[in-house]
C-alpha cells in the first residue's frame, strides 16, 4: 500500500490543512464557470475564463520556479496563501456591490492563476520535504488522492451553494477555505535539503539550468509532451462542462457540479488505485500514461456523441480517472529522478506544459464549440489528439 509518507506527522498535518485549501479551488473554479456562463451564455467566454487562470503559470511558471529554489519554502508557501484570500475578497466584495461584470471575471480569473502559479512549483518542492526521501512516490500518490477527492467534493458543495444559497455563498466560502493551511504552515517544519546543494548562480543562469535539464533529461521531455496533448484534449473538454451542463442538456448549476463530481470521483478511483498497488519504475509509469493518454482521446470523442445524460457523467468520470493517471504517474517519474536543488525548477516546468496545454485546451474548444458545435469539437479534438499520440511512435516503429 503506498501509503508510507502518512508515517511523517508534519506531511499528516500538511495534507489534512490542504484538504481544505484545495477543497476551496475547487468551489472557486466552478463559480468562475457558472458566473462566466450566467453572464454571457457563450461558451467561447467560459472557455475564456477558464484558460486565462492558466496563462500565469505559463508566463510566470519558470519565474517562480527559479524563485523556490532560492527561498524560504514554508514563507513562500504562506505568502502565496495571503494572495489568494486577498484575491477571493476582492472578488465576493466586487459581486456584493453589484460591480462583477464580464470583463472583472477576467481579471480575477487571471488574477487567481496568478497567486496560484506561485504557489504551485513551491507545493511541489515543499511536499517533498515533509516525509523521508524513501516515500518520495507516496507523496506524490497521497497528494493527488487529497487532490481529487476534494475535487469529487468541492464541485458538488460549490453546485449546491451556488442553487440553495447564490453565488455569494460560494465566494464567501472561497474566503476562508485557505485559512486551516496558513495556520499549519505558520508552524511547520522542513526537512533539509536533499542532494547536492545548489550552487549559487544569476536568475537567469538558474533558470537556463531548469530548461536545459528538461530538455536534455529523456524521461521529463517525452512526460511533457504526453502531459501537454492529455491535457489539450481530455482537461480541455473538462474546462469547458458549464456548457456541456447547461448548453447541452439544460441542467443548469445542480448539472455542472454532477459532472464536475463526477469528474472528480474517476479522479479519485484512479488516485486510490495508484495508493493501493506498487510503486513501479519510472520507465513503467511513462507506459501506463501513454495509454492513459490514449484513451482520453478516445473519451473525449464519445463525450462529444452522447446524447445521454447518464452516458455523459460517465465519459466525464473516464476523462477524470485517465487524467489523474497521466499526471501522477509522470509527475511520480519526473520526481524521482530529480535533485532537490532543481525541484522547483523543473517542476514548475512540468506544470508550465500541463497547465498551458490546458488553457490552450479550453481557449481552443471554447471557441470551436460557438463556431462548430459541441459534437464538431469534441469529435475533432480527440481524433487530432489520438493522432498526435499515435503518429510519432508509429513513424519511429518504422524507422526502426
Amino acid at each position: 500500500m503506498n501509503l508510507t509518507s502518512l508515517k511523517s506527522p508534519q506531511f499528516r498535518a500538511y495534507i489534512s490543512a490542504a484538504f481544505v485549501a484545495i477543497n476551496g479551488t475547487w468551489v472557486q473554479r466552478i463559480t468562475l464557470g457558472w458566473l462566466a456562463w450566467e453572464m454571457t451564455g457563450s461558451a467561447s467566454f467560459v472557455g475564456l475564463v477558464a484558460g486565462i487562470n492558466f496563462v500565469p503559470a505559463v508566463l510566470s511558471g519558470p519565474f517562480f520556479g527559479v524563485m523556490a529554489d532560492r527561498i524560504d519554502l514554508r514563507r513562500a508557501a504562506i505568502l502565496a496563501q495571503f494572495a489568494m484570500i486577498a484575491i477571493s475578497v476582492l472578488m465576493l466584495v466586487l459581486f456584493l456591490a453589484g460591480l462583477l461584470n464580464a470583463p472583472l471575471l477576467a481579471i480575477m480569473s487571471l488574477a487567481a492563476g496568478l497567486a496560484a502559479s506561485a504557489y504551485t512549483p513551491v507545493r511541489m518542492a515543499l511536499i517533498t520535504r515533509l516525509a523521508p526521501r524513501e516515500a518520495l512516490t507516496s507523496v506524490v500518490v497521497v497528494t493527488s488522492l487529497n487532490f481529487n477527492l476534494s475535487r469529487l467534493i468541492g464541485p458538488a458543495i460549490g453546485g449546491v451553494m451556488i442553487a440553495q444559497w447564490g453565488v455569494g455563498a460560494a465566494l464567501g466560502a472561497i474566503c476562508l477555505a485557505p485559512l486551516p493551511l496558513v495556520l499549519v504552515l505558520w508552524r511547520l517544519p522542513l526537512a533539509a535539503p536533499r542532494g547536492p546543494a545548489r550552487v549559487a548562480h544569476g536568475f537567469i543562469t538558474e533558470m537556463r539550468d531548469g530548461f536545459r535539464y528538461a530538455a536534455e533529461n529523456t524521461l521529463v521531455r517525452e512526460a511533457m509532451w504526453i502531459t501537454g496533448l492529455s491535457a489539450l484534449a481530455g482537461r480541455g473538454a473538462l474546462e469547458i462542462l458549464p456548457a456541456i451542463a447547461d448548453g447541452g442538456f439544460g441542467r443548469g448549476a445542480v448539472g455542472l457540479g454532477q459532472l464536475s463530481a463526477a469528474t472528480g470521483a474517476g479522479a479519485l478511483l484512479s488516485a486510490m488505485l495508484q495508493a493501493l498497488g506498487h510503486a513501479p519504475a519510472a520507465e513503467a509509469l511513462k507506459v501506463r500514461s501513454i495509454w492513459a493518454a490514449l484513451a482520453s482521446c478516445v473519451l473525449v470523442a464519445l463525450l462529444g456523441l452522447s446524447q445521454n445524460w447518464g452516458l455523459s457523467l460517465l465519459a466525464v468520470a473516464g476523462l477524470g480517472f485517465c487524467g489523474t493517471l497521466v499526471g501522477v504517474s509522470l509527475q511520480s517519474g519526473i520526481q524521482l529522478t530529480l535533485p532537490d536543488a532543481l525541484r522547483g525548477r523543473v517542476m514548475s516546468l512540468w506544470s508550465l506544459v500541463a497547465l498551458g496545454a490546458t488553457a490552450a485546451g479550453a481557449f481552443m474548444q471554447g471557441a470551436l464549440v460557438d463556431i462548430f458545435g459541441l459534437e464538431a469539437t469534441l469529435l475533432g479534438v480527440g481524433g487530432a489528439g489520438l493522432a498526435a499520440l499515435l503518429l510519432p511512435r508509429m513513424l519511429a516503429g518504422r524507422a526502426e
